[in-house]
């Protein structure tokens, strides 16, 4: 990828940083907070539309080989299970102890959870209202 500050390629201008005066540098700041902006949204799209591919097909793992020639191998991996902001009221009015799925600073923790949810349908019931599943995710790793 080539990003071009004031007629100079990113590389070149990297190397010689400290020679360049405080004007240019901060063109090169400014130029690249706003690249890396879009290089983020066009990674999130991206993902978003691997995800839902993935979830399409029913596929956990997709291979490619990239740029370079390297084979890689792309994983969905589920979001990890958070906990809604009013999870101990919800909990305690549903009379249930909260202490059994959490810590008294209440902080609801899904291992916890999910072996409480199998004591019964109306726990199961409000600890599938505490928690929701986090946002899921690529993860990009080398192919054997």
């Amino acid at each position: 990828m080539e990003i071009i500050i004031q007629n100079d390629d990113l590389d070149n201008l990297a190397k010689n940083a400290k020679d360049l005066p405080e004007e240019v540098l901060g063109v090169s700041i400014e130029q690249l907070s706003q690249a890396i902006s879009v290089l983020v949204e066009y990674k999130r799209t991206f993902e978003y539309n691997l995800i839902k591919k993935m979830e399409d097909d029913q596929a956990t793992k997709m291979k490619f080989q990239n740029h370079s020639g390297a084979m890689k191998t792309a994983t969905l991996v589920k979001g990890s299970m958070n906990a809604v902001k009013d999870a101990f009221d919800l909990y305690k009015q549903s009379g249930f102890d909260p202490g059994e799925i959490g810590d008294m600073v209440f902080k609801p923790k899904w291992s916890k959870a999910k072996e409480a949810a199998k004591l019964g349908r109306a726990k199961s019931d409000i600890i599938n209202k505490i928690f929701y599943e986090g946002k899921k995710f690529i993860k990009i790793v080398e192919s054997l």
